[in-house]
């Protein structure tokens, strides 16, 4: 026992020998290129997937007004020191959380963003062009009550289909039809890449994902911690954006889904997201089933989209 922490005494004095830091100035603060009031926050949740992270940042990086916020959530320490030495500017910041998943940590990031617009990524998307970001602000500053707008998949929720059993059923997916017994049915209206027109949905997936930070803090209070850890609570915050008044969006962003591999949270989460479906999906079922049964989402989307037209 002591043999080991004289060692370690020993091992500290040698690298602080070796690297010892050089003493800090005004100038080298003034460098870094700290902005107090970014335009946007891009927010890029992470686990084990450095090399990705970093394909992503270095492509953000061009965004005049930006800052950037890496979740590295339960990665291992060659990913995190990696995460480390390759976010080096003044708005490029890290939170270190513990498998913590994406419902707490997006929302705890949120609050710490400075952007006035927030947009979260994942550490399995990738993009060539950016002209995503310039259009994603230009419709934000067109539609006043737009709080939410994604460039992943645009849905209209269908009423359930009910069986005898009441067993929850497997997800399943015809053309653009999505469903699972006594719980989801769904039409993709919105797909990333191949179409052309921006379109009020009842809801969009991650990611992209943006999001008015103000109406995210004061209007709708945030994702439903509830849903923890992860899974249908980006479904819920659009769902509950429209009962209170708000809009929801999608466009085609052009992002190249799962490109960079799968996403770093879901690898080894088998159980977990099985679990995870079969409980989030009967909240949203148990929440909003008569709304989108009567037609509300539906009905607000329809006036919406007439009014772009007009």
């Amino acid at each position: 026992m002591i043999w080991n922490i004289l060692k370690y005494k020993f091992k500290s004095l040698l690298n602080s020998a070796i690297t010892k830091p050089k003493q800090k100035t005004y100038e080298m603060w003034l460098n870094r290129g700290y902005q107090s009031q970014p335009k946007i926050t891009f927010i890029i949740q992470s686990h084990n997937k450095s090399d990705q992270v970093c394909t992503i940042v270095e492509k953000l990086r061009v965004v005049d007004a930006s800052e950037v916020i890496v979740i590295d959530d339960g990665s291992i320490n060659s990913h995190s020191n990696k995460l480390v030495e390759f976010l080096t500017g003044g708005n490029e910041f890290i939170i270190r959380a513990n498998d913590l998943y994406e419902v707490i940590t997006y929302d705890r990031a949120i609050t710490m963003a400075r952007g006035e617009y927030i947009v979260l990524l994942q550490d399995d998307d990738d993009f060539n062009q950016i002209d995503w970001v310039k259009q994603g602000i230009a419709l934000f500053e067109k539609h006043e009550n737009l709080a939410i707008l994604g460039g992943r998949n645009g849905l209209a929720h269908l009423p359930f289909d009910k069986t005898d059993d009441g067993i929850f059923g497997p997800y399943i997916l015809k053309g653009n039809i999505g469903s699972r017994a006594n719980l989801f049915k769904f039409k993709i209206v919105g797909k990333p890449r191949g179409m052309n027109d921006f379109k009020f949905v009842e809801s969009v997936n991650r990611a992209p994902m943006w999001i008015r930070r103000d109406y995210y803090l004061n209007k709708l209070g945030g994702i439903d911690q509830s849903f923890a850890p992860f899974q249908n609570d980006d479904t819920e915050l659009c769902l509950r954006a429209w009962t209170v008044g708000l809009q929801v969006g999608w466009y085609p962003s052009n992002f190249m889904i799962s490109v960079l591999g799968s996403g770093g949270m879901r690898i080894w989460n088998s159980n977990l997201t099985k679990r995870q479906d079969d409980v989030n999906s009967k909240k949203i079922s148990d929440r909003y089933g008569g709304q989108i049964a009567s037609g509300f989402f539906r009905d607000l989307v329809d006036k919406a989209n007439s009014q772009i037209e007009e």
